[in-house]
């Protein structure tokens, strides 16, 4: 089934990706992915314990943001270390992501104009578009 994935972390960016990414997933009927990715080295063989708690750290915030999103049943999770826009790019792969959604932080006026490093990196790396979402604008 083809996929929308969105990148999660604490920042309120993050929260305005992931209900343009719920829309969509629901509206396109794709299925959707939350993804947290903290850094750290992802390690392909034996246990780190370090990459196992900063995963765990990562399963909660995804579960917080599913719940406050009312998405419990309607998105599955990933949590990973590592480098997050290998990992991210590596996730959209194995999950065949059409799209990655990724929240852009709040910049002062003179920032607005670019882009994280993050949203940069990732559109050059990622199999798939990536939809970066603008904060919401301040009242």
């Amino acid at each position: 089934m083809q996929t929308i994935l969105c990148a999660v972390d604490e920042s309120t960016g993050a929260a305005e990706a992931v209900a343009v990414a719920a829309g969509l997933s629901k509206g396109l009927g794709l299925r959707l992915v939350l993804a947290h990715v903290t850094a750290g080295y992802r390690r392909t063989s034996g246990i780190d314990t370090g990459a196992v708690q900063e995963r765990d750290s990562g399963r909660r915030l995804l579960d917080q943001v599913a719940r406050e999103h009312s998405l419990e049943s309607a998105a599955d999770c990933r949590a990973e270390a590592g480098d997050r826009v290998s990992e991210l790019s590596r996730i959209a792969g194995e999950e065949a992501a059409v799209l990655i959604v990724v929240g852009s932080r709040g910049r002062s006026r003179r920032g607005r104009g670019r882009l994280s490093r993050l949203s940069t990196d990732l559109r050059s790396t990622a199999p798939c578009p990536v939809l970066i979402v603008p904060p919401r604008p301040r009242r």
